[in-house]
C-alpha cells in the first residue's frame, strides 16, 4: 500500500483557507500537562497559548485578526473534543 493512500484527504473551501493555515501555524503553541495516575501517565491538552500564537494573526487588519482568532478558537475546540479533553 502506498503511503499516500493512508493519508486522509480533506478539502478546504477557499474562504476558510487562511484560517486553516493560521490554525496549523499554531501547532507549536499547544499547552499540555502531564498527569500521573498510579503507574500510568498521560498528557492532558489544555489548548493553544493565545499570547504565544498572537504573531500568527496580528499582522493582518483588525477585522481579519478578529475573524482568524475566532476561527482558530473553533478549530481548537474541535481538536480538544477529538483528543477527548472536552465533552
Amino acid at each position: 500500500m502506498d503511503e499516500d493512500e493512508d493519508e486522509e484527504k480533506i478539502d478546504v473551501w477557499r474562504i476558510n483557507w487562511q484560517s486553516v493555515m493560521a490554525f496549523l501555524r499554531c501547532e507549536t503553541q499547544w499547552r499540555a500537562v502531564a498527569v500521573a495516575v498510579g503507574e500510568s501517565s498521560r498528557l492532558i491538552w489544555l489548548g493553544i497559548d493565545y499570547q504565544s500564537a498572537r504573531p500568527v494573526y496580528e499582522r493582518r487588519n483588525r477585522v481579519t485578526q478578529q475573524r482568524l482568532f475566532a476561527d482558530i478558537q473553533v478549530m481548537e475546540h474541535a481538536a480538544l473534543e477529538a483528543m477527548g479533553e472536552m465533552d
